[in-house]
């Protein structure tokens, strides 16, 4: 009998944990079929916390657009080469690109009739998906929606997003959306 007391209280006290709001953590949405108010007793692991591109086949993305042209990302691969629990590291392969704005023209939203000059050979970057270190090739990302990314960064900041999150509506919605308060 004392053994099935102490599982239940471990799994009290587990529970309990499960209601303390932690900094940086992002809470999710109960899945399909889940009922609504019901509570996990696994704790949130970077697979909770992050849905990578891992099948980009190829999608185009625009990286920013300043002084009369835009950079564009054409998405070749995404491997997970490690997760922890609270981060993941991505090796991403891309072909980077670019195009001319015509004067008075509006930055495009999507690829969509650009003409695209794209690099002939692809690279490869290291993108760490964490709530409190995210970085690019090392570079770390001040990401919160108090204070600007710096023009330098847009562009990391925009393929984290893309890479770590699946999101492509720009780096200040992924900021939002995502719960991100890294100064």
């Amino acid at each position: 009998m004392f053994p099935i007391r102490t599982a239940a209280f471990a799994l009290i006290i587990l529970l309990a944990g499960c209601n303390q709001s932690t900094p940086n953590q992002q809470v999710s949405a109960p899945t399909e079929g889940a009922q609504a108010g019901a509570e996990s007793s696994s704790p949130a692991d970077a697979n909770d916390l992050y849905s990578p591109l891992l099948k980009p086949k190829g999608k185009v993305t625009l990286s920013s657009c300043r002084m009369g042209g835009c950079a564009w990302n054409k998405w070749l691969y995404v491997k997970s080469i490690s997760t922890s629990e609270t981060e993941q590291t991505l090796e991403v392969t891309l072909l980077s690109g670019d195009s001319r704005l015509k004067d008075g023209e509006d930055s495009p939203t999507s690829p969509d009739g650009v003409a695209i000059n794209w690099n002939v050979e692809p690279e490869v970057i290291n993108v760490t998906c964490s709530h409190t270190a995210p970085s690019v090739s090392g570079e770390a990302l001040t990401l919160n929606s108090e204070s600007a990314v710096p023009g330098a960064m847009e562009s990391a900041a925009e393929l984290y997003f893309a890479a770590c999150h699946s999101n492509v509506d720009g780096y200040s919605s992924g900021i939002e959306t995502f719960s991100y308060d890294v100064k």
